[in-house]
């Protein structure tokens, strides 16, 4: 029965007729309208100039834009000739692996200053989601709406209507209409995100340099940046002989100290996680002196509810606080979530021996199991969650999608809604 509820109800919402929440001429909406404007050159197509490998695909080189927004909070329509509520500064650029080259591109926006774009608590990076493989542009609302949930941050999520001014007349610079997408945070190591401690060169002692860092699991791309982490038998065996992709401090920020820390089988927080697991846990007790166990619990239900197969092994995040363990998080990528990239029967981590080692222990599995669960979130802070009937729980998923779909159907309807800010 798992995922039976989310499919189900993702084919309803997959069956509304987007055509119709367009206005009939395609200029006015309910939505908030996105127009991206560059500047002196335009967004790349795929007969760029593409320099020789390693270099990085020339669909993705950014370029500067203006960010125009009309978004009318008074329920009067949005009109792409209308009047602009807020204009910003940015560099865009398409991003995406295997999505990079469909029609629909999705794209990067990197404010110049920490601004509310859309609503959002300032901050300077976001996504333009426009999935081509999710037609119901629901997946990652849906999936962020739950790991919210849980108390811990995950991106939040509008629907808009965004415009590119991108046509192949060199001339032309009116803006084209793209489609109705998903706007939402960028996962970020910033106060109103994932706030971390800040590391720099005056980090000496094991102490300060425990944190703040963040990293995920993905393939290595050009330009990306992995601490060389000492291969060894238990880091092949749990690591998987991968590196980690570091995602905070920033390269040019790392200094050879704050790299030692992270790469010594005696200091680092990856070593020696997967020390402690190839130890067989023969001390089960202090599994939480390595990991927030309680984020990880989280992390695994949410990814086997999501149907998530990219969770365990591409697009996985992780941080680590200062004089804190590994947390698992955010969570990102669910384009082919809920059954898009394939029905399980069974559960997903089995396949994965870093997770299938975690599932072991007796504390998490306590808490994967129990239903009402205490997760640690912190020093003495703790967040009681209780798992709730299996058919109320169904109900108030039900309501959710509809709730969570509802600016999108209704977009031909001239209501007050203007999108809604999912994640306040």
């Amino acid at each position: 029965m798992k995922g039976t509820t989310f499919r189900a109800l993702l084919v309803l919402v997959i069956g509304l007729r987007l055509d119709e929440a367009l206005a009939a001429d395609k200029t006015c909406f309910e939505l908030p309208i996105v127009i991206v404007s560059p500047i002196k050159v335009k967004l790349p197509t795929e007969t760029c100039n593409q320099p020789r490998f390693p270099a990085p695909d020339c669909m993705r080189d950014p370029v500067e834009a203006n960010v125009e927004v009309i978004d009318n909070m008074d329920g009067t329509m949005n009109c792409v000739d209308g009047n602009r509520t807020a204009t910003y500064p940015a560099s865009v650029h398409y991003r995406g692996q295997s999505s990079l080259h469909f029609g629909k591109h999705q794209i990067a926006v990197n404010l110049l200053d920490d601004e509310e774009l859309l609503g959002f608590p300032a901050d300077r990076t976001f996504v333009l989601n426009g999935p081509t493989i999710d037609a119901s542009l629901m997946r990652n609302q849906l999936a962020h709406w739950m790991f919210r949930g849980t108390g811990r941050y995950s991106p939040r999520t509008r629907h808009i209507v965004v415009f590119v001014r991108d046509r192949l007349d060199a001339s032309d610079w009116s803006p084209r209409y793209r489609g109705i997408y998903l706007a939402l945070e960028k996962i970020a190591y910033t106060p109103n995100r994932v706030g971390l401690a800040t590391l720099s060169n005056a980090c000496k002692t094991n102490e300060e340099l425990s944190g703040g860092w963040a990293w995920q699991n993905n393939p290595l791309g050009y330009g990306e940046y992995s601490p060389n982490i000492v291969l060894n038998e238990a880091t092949g065996l749990f690591g998987s002989g991968s590196r980690p992709v570091l995602t905070f401090p920033e390269p040019k920020e790392l200094t050879q100290t704050m790299r030692d820390y992270f790469i010594s089988p005696e200091t680092g927080p990856l070593p020696r996680l997967y020390q402690y697991l190839y130890d067989n846990m023969t001390h089960p007790d202090v599994l939480e002196d390595h990991i927030d166990i309680g984020s990880f619990v989280d992390y695994f239900l949410h990814s086997e509810l999501s149907e998530n197969s990219d969770a365990y092994r591409r697009s996985a995040f992780f941080f680590k606080d200062r004089g804190q363990p590994i947390n698992a998080g955010p969570v990102w990528d669910f384009n082919l979530a809920y059954g898009r990239g394939g029905t399980m029967t069974t559960w997903m981590y089995t396949i994965h021996t870093f997770w299938k080692r975690l599932s072991c222990n007796y504390k998490f599995a306590a808490l994967v199991q129990q239903p009402i669960v205490v997760s640690i979130v912190g020093p003495s802070q703790y967040r009681r969650r209780q798992w709730h009937p299996i058919q109320p729980r169904r109900e108030r998923q039900a309501e959710a999608v509809h709730s969570l779909a509802e600016p999108v159907p209704g977009e031909h309807e001239h209501g007050s809604r203007s999108g809604l800010l999912y994640g306040t």
